[in-house]
C-alpha cells in the first residue's frame, strides 16, 4: 500500500504521467487480488470500478476518478463491511 500511496502521488501531481497511471493500476489490481473473498465484493466491486476509470482517464478526467478511488477507501466504507460481516456472523 505504500508503494500505490507513493505512485497515486505522482499521479495527481502529473496527471499526464503514464508511468504512474500503470504502477497504479497494477496496485490496484494487487490490491483486488489480496481482497477477493465474497464478503468484500461491494468494496471490491467500488475499487474495481474507480481502477478502471483511473484506465480510462485522461489528464483532464483523472482528478475525478482519483476522487472516485478515494470515496471507494474512506474509513465509511470499512465500516459498512465490518456491520455487513456481523450481520452474517449473527445469521
Amino acid at each position: 500500500m505504500e508503494t500505490l500511496g507513493q505512485d497515486l502521488s505522482g499521479l495527481y501531481q502529473d496527471q499526464a504521467d503514464e508511468t504512474h497511471k500503470e504502477r497504479v493500476l497494477t496496485g490496484l489490481s494487487g490490491l483486488l487480488a489480496q481482497i477477493d473473498d465474497p464478503l468484500l465484493d461491494a468494496f471490491a466491486a467500488d475499487i474495481a470500478a474507480a481502477q478502471q476509470a483511473i484506465a480510462d482517464s485522461t489528464p483532464a478526467t483523472l482528478v475525478s476518478a482519483l476522487d472516485m478511488l478515494a470515496a471507494a477507501l474512506t474509513p465509511s466504507t470499512f465500516v459498512k463491511i465490518v456491520v455487513q460481516f456481523s450481520t452474517l456472523l449473527c445469521l
